[in-house]
């Protein structure tokens, strides 16, 4: 699930959350532009292969 109004937001800042996701923020992309972003991606983590990493999305 995803953050995607206002005053959820605000309940999770209350309670002391500083990340999330969702509509609120930025709607999916469509296959095309994940196709873009991947390179600058997947370069920025070094060596091209994928790891898992917690969200960075941060919570204003």
């Amino acid at each position: 699930m995803g953050i995607e109004e206002a005053g959820q937001l605000d309940v999770l800042k209350d309670l002391g959350c500083d990340q999330g996701q969702g509509y609120l923020f930025a709607r999916p992309g469509d296959a095309a532009a994940a196709a873009l972003l991947a390179p600058a991606i997947l370069g920025r983590r070094g060596g091209g292969r994928l790891r898992a990493e917690p969200p960075s999305s941060v919570i204003p």
